[in-house]
């Protein structure tokens, strides 16, 4: 996708000064910013629903495929927005809080996957005390929220403990292997 955003970037924006400066203005940002957020989280209209077994399974309409397979061009094209940015969102995503977020990104895309074995219990702690409802979006929220907050804080701590003293270690051990030998 990278390759794809880069190859459009050349064709249409680095020619035309006023295209560059489209997609690097905050205008440029928001369209940007909104085409995501709709990709991602408002699904393609449902065209039926089978019942089987007391649950209803939607059946995705044929819009769902391709507006899921242009989500990754559309968030590139943020990304490019965002890299171009010389305006107010540039100053917004240099904020001290998302500087961090960016820090500790890798932590936190490592304790995902310990993340989420706490959400599905969760989710299943739930679902057994009550095998007929649907969950409601407090709950919904509440689960989610406390996922969030327990992977900040594991990869704050993994980040601070794990991934900053091995960075360090690696450093010194290579830059000590490339240092000439004095005699």
């Amino acid at each position: 996708v990278g390759i794809c955003v880069y190859q459009i970037y050349r064709y249409l924006f680095d020619r035309d000064q006023w295209k560059r400066r489209f997609i690097g203005s905050d205008g440029g940002f928001v369209v940007a910013a909104l085409l995501t957020v709709a990709l991602l989280h408002f699904a393609a209209p449902q065209d039926a629903v089978v019942e089987e077994h007391g649950f209803a399974t939607p059946i995705p309409s044929p819009l769902a495929l391709p507006l899921d397979a242009l989500s990754p061009l559309v968030f590139g094209v943020l990304i490019l927005s965002a890299a171009l940015n010389v305006a107010r969102a540039r100053q917004l995503l240099n904020a001290r809080p998302l500087q961090y977020l960016g820090d500790i990104s890798y932590s936190i895309y490592m304790m995902q996957g310990l993340t989420m074995v706490l959400f599905f219990t969760c989710c299943g702690i739930w679902r057994r005390s009550h095998p007929t409802g649907i969950m409601d979006h407090p709950t919904q929220l509440m689960i989610v929220g406390i996922t969030v907050a327990v992977d900040l804080l594991l990869a704050a701590i993994t980040y601070r403990w794990i991934e900053i003293p091995s960075r360090n270690w690696l450093k010194r051990k290579f830059t000590s292997e490339a240092s000439p030998v004095s005699a």
